[in-house]
């Protein structure tokens, strides 16, 4: 290969690198390009704990993790809609602001079944009430 190739291709790859790695510092740090506001920005980031463990996480309305614990970075600093759903549970749905360069936490989320809740005792129950609405109830027993 005749050595003007072999230059032309070490400098090449010399600017190569001089665009990229910079580029891709950046992305490390959490810095994105931002289309419409042409420029960049420093993004932040969200972590969710809770249970079940397969729910799935949408930030507004796009699926962004499925399953819990998650990490989701690369978030626009601004209000998101968070919802946390499973089939079988109720959903789980909240706004929360995120600001660059930091981290916006939800911890120890819960998602309850959507089945009717039991009611078990070992005495006898000697009157039982609910509610209109349906959200209280109330019993009488007698025990010895």
């Amino acid at each position: 290969m005749p050595l003007r190739i072999r230059r032309i291709i070490f400098f090449a790859f010399i600017l190569l690198f001089l665009i990229v790695a910079p580029l891709l510092a950046l992305y490390s740090m959490g810095y994105r390009y931002h289309w419409a506001k042409r420029r960049l920005e420093l993004t932040g980031l969200m972590t969710i704990t809770g249970r079940p463990s397969d729910a799935v996480v949408s930030i507004d309305a796009a699926p962004r993790a499925e399953g819990l614990p998650a990490r989701i970075g690369g978030l626009g600093a601004n209000e998101h809609s968070v919802r946390i759903a499973r089939p079988g549970y109720h959903p789980w749905e909240q706004r929360l602001t995120v600001r660059s360069g930091r981290t916006a936490t939800l911890d120890a989320i819960a998602l309850f079944p959507d089945t009717s809740p039991e009611f078990l005792t070992m005495e006898t129950v000697r009157a039982f009430a609910v509610s209109a609405d349906g959200r209280w109830a109330a019993f009488t027993s007698h025990t010895t």
